[in-house]
């Protein structure tokens, strides 16, 4: 089985809802935080998930399965 990855900045905003649902439901998932000084450096990496999905955050990663956007990612 494939273990999660979450993609998100390291501080509050929308993307929390994800990491709070995953926590809560007790998932083992990665968390990776990128911070704000390091963002344009991932967001222009076109090997980044971030890169890979609209060049935003939040990201959720599941196997081959990539799901980007507050919204979508909290669904």
């Amino acid at each position: 089985m494939h273990k999660v990855e979450f993609v998100y900045f390291d501080g509050p905003g929308r993307g929390n809802l994800t990491r709070l649902l995953l926590k809560a439901g007790d998932v083992d998932f990665t968390d990776t935080r990128i911070s704000q000084e390091d963002w344009p450096s991932v967001k222009n990496d076109p090997n980044s998930l971030p890169s890979q999905c609209f060049g935003s955050m939040p990201v959720l990663k599941h196997g081959e399965m990539l799901i980007a956007q507050s919204m979508a990612c909290s669904t």
